[in-house]
């Protein structure tokens, strides 16, 4: 009897501390289930589904809270999520699924407030943004890129021709024949003259304005410069009265003014006509006979104190030797050359001085009996200058033995 009382008190306390208290939580307790037996902790949550199967949800061994679907919810910590699983969906329809590059990687910070995000590939209309240029690569195509005018406020003429851009850019015109000039500030325009009788004047500052011209008139001075035929030391003012220097250098007659007057350079103006009047300078000479030489390179004759000239107004003189020439010896022949040059004349057998007129001139070489053959050079000295005496000689040589030149004459003419 001992032993089956034990037994049946052992029994009772069993029930009453293990298999009573676990039946009890069918039906709700006054304390929630601790995490400890399989409950929350929490008398006011509880947990929906599935509907069919047993499903498995694994929770993170680390203490946190759990995120809804239909609440905001605050994430202290980064969540990952693998390629393609991040789906954005649409107010009404259609989704967006974010994706990260797949290699590397970054930070992208999305702007504060309303707006749209800006696709690379995607057209779309931008206002009101702000290129920075200096730090980054922009590239715009003025060809096809942009379209319109540019203002002028913004650099550009604000007109798609030149004509209309100049129109643009340019004061205001009032007339045709406006006048744009440069006021010292700013570009300015002049109205253009509406009478035939102003002409354009300008101030102390150079602005022009028109003025009225003062009609009919009488010229009283004219200048003459330097041109074909007419060369003049400097600027040459011919008035009413008074003389006027001019070269003359060929020209022969040019119409004149109203009036007359008279160069030292030869030069008149009667009845309307400008002449050349002077006489020019001449000379007729027959020079002694020179000694002759025997000198196989060339030297002076001496004739150059007879044949000289003073040129009046020209530049040119010509010159003409006339006269005979033998060697001694048959044979033998005689260069010759014409020389000029200005101071004193050289003397007969002197070194060869002055400028050559001529490529050499050879006579003789015979080999029958010793003749006095006549020559006749005749030049042009060229670059002469009016008012200086120039000398005029003849240099000769023998290839042997004595050369002589006699019988001489020389003719000296200043041309036009």
């Amino acid at each position: 009897m001992k032993l089956r009382g034990i037994l049946a008190t052992a029994l009772s306390l069993w029930l009453t501390l293990w298999v009573v208290p676990a039946l009890a939580q069918v039906n709700p307790g006054s304390s929630p289930l601790s995490g400890k037996k399989g409950g929350t902790n929490n008398a006011f949550m509880q947990f929906a589904g599935p509907a069919t199967a047993i499903k498995t949800f694994t929770l993170p061994n680390a203490s946190g809270t759990i995120g809804v679907l239909n609440a905001i919810a605050t994430w202290t910590a980064a969540q990952s999520f693998t390629d393609g699983t991040l789906i954005l969906l649409g107010s009404s329809s259609g989704s967006s699924t974010l994706k990260a590059p797949s290699t590397g990687g970054g930070t992208a910070t999305l702007f504060p407030g309303n707006d749209t995000i800006v696709g690379a590939a995607a057209t779309q209309a931008l206002t009101n943004k702000t290129f920075n240029c200096a730090s980054n690569t922009c590239t715009v195509r003025l060809g096809s890129d942009v379209t319109g005018q540019l203002p002028i406020g913004n650099g550009g003429t604000g007109a798609a021709s030149q004509p209309a851009a100049a129109i643009a850019l340019l004061p205001t015109a009032t007339r045709a024949g406006d006048i744009l000039y440069w006021d010292g500030t700013n570009w300015n325009h002049l109205a253009g003259n509406n009478s035939g009788t102003n002409v354009l004047s300008e101030n102390a500052s150079g602005v022009p304005s028109w003025i009225a011209s003062a009609g009919s008139g009488t010229v009283t001075s004219a200048v003459i410069a330097a041109g074909a035929g007419i060369s003049v030391g400097g600027t040459c003012t011919i008035t009413t009265s008074g003389t006027c220097t001019v070269t003359n250098a060929g020209v022969l007659s040019v119409d004149a003014q109203v009036g007359s007057f008279t160069t030292a350079g030869g030069i008149k103006s009667t009845g309307k006509v400008i002449q050349n009047t002077m006489d020019s300078q001449v000379l007729q000479a027959a020079p002694a006979n020179p000694t002759a030489t025997a000198s196989t390179t060339q030297v002076m004759m001496g004739m150059g104190a007879t044949c000289h000239l003073t040129p009046t107004y020209s530049s040119r003189v010509d010159i003409d030797f006339v006269g005979t020439v033998t060697n001694n010896t048959a044979g033998n022949v005689t260069s010759m050359n014409i020389r000029f040059g200005t101071g004193t004349a050289p003397a007969n057998g002197a070194a060869l001085t002055g400028t050559a007129l001529l490529n050499t001139v050879t006579s003789g070489g015979g080999t029958g009996a010793l003749q006095a053959p006549s020559f006749h050079l005749p030049a042009i000295a060229t670059g002469l200058t009016p008012g200086t005496a120039y000398w005029f000689d003849m240099s000769i040589a023998a290839s042997a033995n004595t050369s002589t030149i006699s019988n001489m004459n020389c003719t000296l003419r200043e041309r036009m």
